[in-house]
């Protein structure tokens, strides 16, 4: 799980431990600073992911989420 942020034309998946660039931003169009679970294959040697699958939590995910 994490956030959308726009970074002037690009838009990055931010989790607590770090920054992604993402290669298909098409899928998180409307999903900007919204908090968003996410599935994707990771590149970390890239620091990129390709998602797949984009998702508002429920409030019993996020509070799951909140106490790890």
């Amino acid at each position: 799980m994490g956030t959308i942020q726009e970074d002037g034309e690009k838009l990055k998946f931010v989790t607590d431990q770090r920054v992604w660039n993402v290669d298909n931003p098409e899928t998180l169009k409307g999903h900007e600073g919204h908090y968003v679970q996410v599935k994707a294959h990771v590149y970390p040697d890239e620091d990129s992911i390709h998602i797949t699958e984009v998702k508002m939590p429920t409030a019993s995910e996020t509070k799951k989420d909140d106490r790890k």
